[in-house]
């Protein structure tokens, strides 16, 4: 239960809560922060186990998505975002992807977001993620 209040009851709930801010704000846009782990498509073996952890991000995705088209009348842009496998206590030491290169590369990609782009799942880098 755990996994589901964090990964995406949270993240719902506080996207509901900001929504009218976001109405007037300039740039109108949700990001969820998601996990390849939470890919249906991309599930198999590699991954192991930790299958609440993956459900939950699983679970994030269809909410943000349903939720995307719920505002996007409002212009707002909602997407699931893939920080990359980075190292931080989730990732490892051994993760690929240092923290603030992870976080140039998705400040970047997120400044090119546009209304195209609404319910999409893409990584750090701006491609798409397998759902």
């Amino acid at each position: 239960m755990k996994n589901f209040e964090v990964n995406a009851v949270g993240p719902y709930m506080l996207a509901r809560k900001l929504t009218p801010l976001i109405k007037v704000s300039q740039r109108k846009l949700i990001v969820a922060i998601s996990s390849t782990a939470g890919s249906i498509e991309g599930a198999d073996a590699s991954y192991g186990g930790f299958p609440a952890y993956r459900a939950s991000k699983a679970a994030l995705n269809i909410i943000t998505r349903t939720y995307g088209d719920h505002v996007k009348k409002d212009g707002i842009i909602s997407v699931m975002f893939f920080p990359g496998v980075v190292k931080t206590d989730l990732g490892g030491p051994d993760a690929p992807l240092e923290t603030a290169d992870s976080v140039v590369s998705m400040i970047k990609t997120i400044s090119t977001l546009n209304a195209e782009n609404n319910g999409c799942f893409i990584d750090y880098e701006g491609k798409t993620v397998p759902w």
